[in-house]
């Protein structure tokens, strides 16, 4: 079976595991101009979806920068110096704060 491209007319065969129900082929403008065209019809459909979400999203990411900040940074002396120790060692940085 032989069918033609919906995006740019050339003709392909389509996988055996979808068949008939293959728009494009696998060349990448084709693909991309398909999933673009399924997102757009995806998001016409479901309307509701995201619709309001933008606060807990936003309230969401918020904690999570927070425990990511956090969590790096070193709780006491001794892990600061230890971590100075490695960056030098490492060559990252060339002067360090001296705690003593």
């Amino acid at each position: 079976m032989v069918m033609q491209c919906h995006y740019c007319g050339r003709h392909f065969v389509p996988a055996k595991r979808v068949g008939a129900r293959q728009k494009s082929y696998g060349r990448a403008e084709c693909r991309q101009k398909r999933k673009k065209q399924a997102q757009r019809q995806w998001c016409d459909r479901n309307t509701e979806c995201f619709r309001g979400d933008y606060w807990r999203i936003k309230q969401w990411r918020q904690q999570e920068k927070q425990s990511r900040e956090s969590s790096f940074e070193p709780k006491d002396k001794t892990c600061r110096m230890i971590q100075d120790e490695i960056r030098l060692r490492k060559g990252d940085v060339t002067t360090f704060a001296d705690y003593g």
